[in-house]
This record gives structure tokens, C-alpha cells and sequence, in this order.
């Protein structure tokens, strides 16, 4: 069994496109809009009704025992904004930044779930045990992040984006132990063409 522990400063986004464009500087490449998360919050199975609402720091933790740590992580998208959305995640290899620390050990294997808004969520409330319904119950995107840093592998299609909020449940994929900790600049995003 492995354990992927990551302490950073970076950034989750979700990426925001009209079509899937190349992400490789080449002829049909269009350049994105990144949104940064607007909110994270993170749910403790171990404390199953504590409402911490919205932190600047997200946690992911599997352990095979019923003290599971998940991160409910919100987008606002703004009107007329783009149509179509898929998930970034980049830990920093940018060296002596403090903001850019971080540790990862074996395995960074997740899963992101897209999650209803019917009813809409509060973010303020949210508990392990009230947690909002994943629309639809399977993963939307498969996440393989390299333990050494930089992007991470995606696996999964873009989905319509939403005006308003777009919340997701970041997950371990539960087939290996998991930590994950980040703190500041999320490297989680939303990103689009302008």
C-alpha cells in the first residue's frame, strides 16, 4: 500500500473551454481563462456533522478505515462565461518559492465527482453526513498526479458549465492509501478560451 502526502501552495482549477482545444501552443491553440476555486471545504468522516465552512486549505485523506477526509471544492461562473469545463491540477515545480512547498510519497491517485445543486448548496453547512448528491454517482475525471510535481494526468470529458456554481467532491480513487494537503494558491481549476 501506498501513501501520497502532498503539503503545498498551489493551485486546483477547473478549466473552462468552449470545444477541447490542444493544450500545445500549436495552430488551433486558444489560449484559457482559469478560474480559481471560490470555495473549498473539506468533510471529515472521523466528525461527521462539523461544518467548518469555506478554508484556504483543502485535505484528502484514504486510509481504508472510517476516517476518510474528502474536499467539496465550488466555482462561480460568471455569466455569459464559457460553455464547457474540464479539471486542471499542476503542483509547482517552481523552486524557492515558499508558496510552492510541498512533499508527495507514493501514490496520487483521485477521483472528481460533480455534485447536484438541487437543492442549491450552502457551503456554510456542509457535513460529511449532509453532504450534496454526486450528479451523476461516477466519477467525472479520473486524476493521476505525479509525485514528483507538474500536471497531472486527466481522464475524462468536459461538461457544460454553468452559470452560477459549479461545486465538485475531490476523492481518493480508495484502491491505495491517500494524503493530500494544500494550502494557498489552489492548483486545482476552471479553465476557458476568452
Amino acid at each position: 500500500m501506498h501513501l501520497f502526502h502532498a503539503l503545498l501552495a498551489c493551485a486546483v482549477a477547473v478549466t473552462v473551454s468552449a470545444t477541447p482545444v490542444p493544450d500545445d501552443g500549436g495552430p488551433n491553440y486558444l489560449p484559457h481563462r482559469t478560474l480559481f476555486p471560490n470555495y473549498i471545504v473539506p468533510i471529515n468522516q472521523s466528525n461527521p456533522t462539523f461544518t467548518g465552512g469555506t478554508k484556504y486549505e483543502a485535505e484528502i485523506k484514504y486510509t481504508g478505515r472510517s476516517d476518510q477526509i474528502r474536499s467539496m471544492i465550488g466555482w462561480d461562473i460568471p455569466a455569459g462565461g464559457p460553455k464547457n469545463c474540464i479539471i486542471k491540477l499542476e503542483l509547482s515545480q517552481e523552486p524557492g518559492q515558499p508558496q510552492n512547498t510541498w512533499k508527495a510519497t507514493g501514490g496520487g491517485r483521485m477521483n472528481v465527482y460533480i455534485l447536484s445543486d438541487s437543492p442549491p448548496i450552502n457551503y456554510r453547512t456542509i457535513s460529511w453526513d449532509n453532504r450534496p448528491a454526486r450528479s451523476p454517482p461516477v466519477p467525472q475525471w479520473s486524476v493521476a498526479q505525479p509525485i514528483s510535481g507538474g500536471k497531472a494526468a486527466i481522464t475524462g470529458a468536459s461538461i457544460p458549465c454553468p452559470e452560477g456554481r459549479l461545486f465538485v467532491e475531490l476523492t481518493s480513487d480508495e484502491q491505495s492509501l491517500l494524503y493530500l494537503k494544500w494550502f494557498g494558491k489552489f492548483p486545482f481549476s476552471c479553465t476557458s478560451p476568452y
